[in-house]
């Protein structure tokens, strides 16, 4: 797992993070796997979004991959599948599917829920 992130002004604006291989604590369903992608709201539209996910690629190129893989949940983030559609990612299918998740965080604490998903792709 990497993580990106973008700075303006000697501050932290956004972050990417990719999964390049299966974790032994997870396996995403596709690989490499663009799995979250966060800009500062203030900072939104000003093509940090856009330049994360370029240098996400570039990363997966210099690792000898051929797609970046993605999900979006496009009844609550229709922006983000608008950008994803504008650099070039293209649908797995045309209805989202249900991806269950959970995980136990550093002090012990169980989460779960269901991600409410359309899986995109991307030659790289």
């Amino acid at each position: 797992m990497r993580v990106l992130v973008a700075e303006a002004d000697d501050e932290v604006v956004g972050y990417a993070f990719v999964v390049l291989d299966n974790l032994p604590f997870w396996e995403p369903r596709y690989i490499p796997q663009l799995v979250d992608l966060e800009v500062r709201e203030e900072c939104r539209g000003r093509g940090y979004g856009a330049a994360l996910v370029l240098a996400v690629e570039s990363l997966v190129r210099a690792e000898n991959g051929q797609a970046l893989f993605l999900a979006v949940d496009p009844d609550h983030n229709p922006r983000a599948l608008a950008l994803y559609g504008r650099l070039g990612y293209l649908p797995l299918a045309t209805d989202p599917v249900d991806e269950l998740w959970a995980f136990t965080d550093s002090v012990g604490v169980a989460h779960q829920g269901v991600d409410h998903v359309i899986y995109l792709r991307k030659m790289v």
